[in-house]
């Protein structure tokens, strides 16, 4: 099923699933969280294969009605919103980078690990 989104060139602003996965796994994002990010996508391409750009934000911090983000490319201007960026490839593997720090938004501590 993620492949269709890569291949439809999936833009909505909900965040995909396999996104969703890998803030969840690699990043601690609780799922109520994720559900309050929105994600713009688009197609391009990295190191000369066909990607699909990726940028996670929160709603709440875009600008207003004069400087509404309604694609990819909007929130150019809009950095302190966007919370990971990256990209995600053919082969179903996504690569972000996390921005929370940089923009300002307060990063929750992972809980540790205890192993008996």
């Amino acid at each position: 099923m993620e492949q269709l989104f890569f291949w439809r060139g999936f833009s909505g602003t909900g965040v995909p699933p396999d996104v969703a996965r890998t803030l969840e796994g690699h990043f601690g994002v609780p799922p109520e969280a994720i559900g309050r990010l929105q994600c713009y996508q688009k197609r391009g391409t990295y190191v000369r294969q066909p990607v699909r750009y990726i940028r996670v934000f929160d709603p709440s911090r875009v600008g207003d009605e004069a400087r509404p983000a309604r694609k990819y490319d909007d929130l150019d201007k809009q950095h302190d919103a966007v919370l990971f960026e990256g990209h995600g490839d053919k082969a179903g593997s996504i690569y972000l980078i996390d921005r929370r720090a940089t923009v300002g938004f307060e990063v929750p501590a992972m809980a540790a690990t205890v192993r008996s």
